[in-house]
């Protein structure tokens, strides 16, 4: 019978653990004021492994992941955002 449960246990342990980080987090950003709680079990979804130590790391990687795209993205339009300016400040001053 000992058996039987911990064979039972190692097969469905993912499956509780996944359930409950979800529900957990979704929790979680409805307490901190989410507007969209629903991205948080999404990102529990795709950031769970097999284990804890896995799932850790998975998550700093996903988390340093986002941090280094949000930088590409803020550089990129404030590059933009000064070849705009010189155009119409070098067109500004073509009139002048």
């Amino acid at each position: 019978m000992n058996v039987q449960i911990k064979s039972i246990i190692s097969v469905t342990g993912s499956v509780w653990k996944t359930a409950l980080a979800a529900s957990l987090s979704w929790e979680l950003a409805r307490c901190a004021g989410s507007n969209h709680p629903y991205l948080a079990p999404l990102t529990v979804k795709l950031c769970i492994q097999i284990t804890v130590s896995q799932s850790i790391q998975f998550a700093w990687q996903r988390v340093l992941g986002t941090i280094v795209g949000v930088a590409f993205t803020i550089s990129y339009y404030v590059k933009e955002w000064n070849s705009l300016l010189e155009r119409n400040i070098s067109t500004l001053l073509h009139y002048i």
